[in-house]
């Protein structure tokens, strides 16, 4: 996925914007500045013509190294002290989404998952896709359910059976499902209701078909074991 999970899209006057990073406090006493980057590949940030939330060009922002996986160090031109570099914490930098790269059919910005609709195998709401995470071991997402709790789910082909963007619904192996702590016993009570129902089902169905039951002097014998 080109963008780490707490990319977001958002809309003003029709135009997309994607954001990719995040001036989160100053460095140093020169005027340097710590950034969050939100791209897959951190420097990738630097690629792009930044933007603010209303669209006014972003300070002119540029690398000095990486801190650490995700974080930078830059500068802004024309700060040269660290109370001009406090100034700029919290600016978050955008750009347009129609300078996104295409990408293939079977990627996904992570900016486009958030809000998915979620259901499991049989048709039933889980949720909705509230973040997508990367911890070091592949994507997770987070999903906000009806009672407002958050499960997640690993995103792989097991986990999950389908990603629709057209229809924003996203199904899933519920067998995956991580809930938070004291909700494993209400799934788990679900899922026993639910199988204790498929089996009335297919126990009616079988009834049903089975031809002696349609035998009247088997209905008569029935019939007269409830006298």
């Amino acid at each position: 996925m080109p963008l780490r999970e707490e990319s977001i899209a958002m809309n003003n006057d029709d135009q997309t914007k994607v954001l990719l990073g995040e001036i989160t406090s100053a460095q140093g006493i020169k005027g340097q500045v710590k950034i969050r980057s939100y791209t897959d590949i951190d420097t990738e940030l630097f690629s792009y013509t930044l933007i603010l939330k209303n669209g006014t060009p972003a300070p002119a922002v540029r690398l000095n190294r990486v801190l650490r996986p995700g974080v930078l160090i830059g500068a802004i031109d024309g700060v040269t002290s660290r109370t001009q570099a406090e100034a700029f914490k919290g600016t978050k930098l955008f750009t347009l989404r129609s300078a996104m790269p295409v990408i293939e059919s079977d990627s996904f910005y992570t900016y486009d998952l958030v809000g998915l609709s979620v259901r499991d195998e049989n048709d039933q709401t889980v949720g909705v896709v509230k973040q997508v995470h990367n911890f070091g071991a592949g994507d997770f997402f987070d999903i906000t359910q009806p009672d407002k709790t958050i499960a997640s789910i690993p995103f792989h082909k097991d986990a999950v059976l389908s990603l629709d963007q057209e229809t924003r619904i996203m199904r899933i192996n519920s067998a995956f499902l991580l809930l938070p702590p004291g909700h494993a016993d209400k799934a788990l009570l679900r899922a026993e209701e639910q199988a204790e129902k498929d089996a009335q089902g297919e126990y009616e169905n079988a009834e049903h078909d089975n031809p002696e039951n349609e035998n009247p002097e088997n209905k008569n014998q029935v019939e007269k074991t409830h006298l």
